[in-house]
């Protein structure tokens, strides 16, 4: 017997006042239970969809950590491919360290009026193939000194796909590396060098 079955029993056997006010008590007990809303429908569909989507989170992560290996990968061996034309793009003095940059992001931000802040951030491919970002601080002052910071942080592949994305690293390196034809006119005329000197030192030869 439910809480409400046996409240009426009981005012069946006190007094008329007793009954009453026993009744009404019921009464007010089973308008307060009829008002305790339902689940909304929006939530149990919610809920349903929940249900029938949970396996996706860690579905997502496992794809996400095997996308990531493979992308880190394909750059891992572009860069190995890349890394022995850095010399021949880079003209620098030959006692500075070859290298390129694949892109740069560079920032500004006013301090006050004679006063700003700027970053740099280059992707950097080295000659021996590392990958490395290079920064620079800098604080410059109208009126006074300013001063400037620089550091470099070696990338492995996976983090740098995972700092700027493999399409930017490709098209950064694409742009990069366009002067490739020129290195294929470079080794022209390094041959036609060659074979000069050695009709020049064949001519010597014969001479008596």
């Amino acid at each position: 017997m439910d809480l409400f079955k046996r409240a009426e029993s009981r005012a069946r056997v006190q007094g008329p006042s007793v009954r009453a006010r026993l009744a009404g008590v019921v009464r007010m007990l089973k308008q307060c239970f009829r008002r305790q809303p339902e689940m909304p429908a929006a939530l149990t569909e919610i809920n349903a969809a929940l249900d029938d989507h949970s396996p996706l989170p860690e579905k997502i992560r496992l794809l996400k950590k095997e996308t990531l290996q493979r992308e880190a990968e394909a750059l891992g061996k572009t860069l190995q491919k890349a890394a022995p034309f850095v010399p021949l793009l880079d003209d620098s003095e030959p006692y500075y360290r070859k290298s390129i940059t694949i892109f740069n992001k560079s920032e500004s931000v006013p301090l006050d009026d004679d006063r700003s802040f700027s970053s740099d951030v280059r992707l950097v491919l080295y000659e021996d193939g590392r990958l490395t970002r290079a920064l620079r601080f800098r604080e410059t002052c109208t009126r006074g000194f300013g001063w400037e910071q620089e550091e470099e942080e070696k990338l492995a592949c996976a983090a740098a796909v995972s700092l700027y994305g493999l399409d930017a690293i490709a098209s950064g390196l694409a742009g990069a590396l366009e002067e490739l034809s020129s290195i294929k006119a470079l080794h022209g005329k390094l041959e036609e060098r060659r074979l000069a000197i050695v009709k020049i030192l064949e001519a010597l030869q014969r001479m008596p």
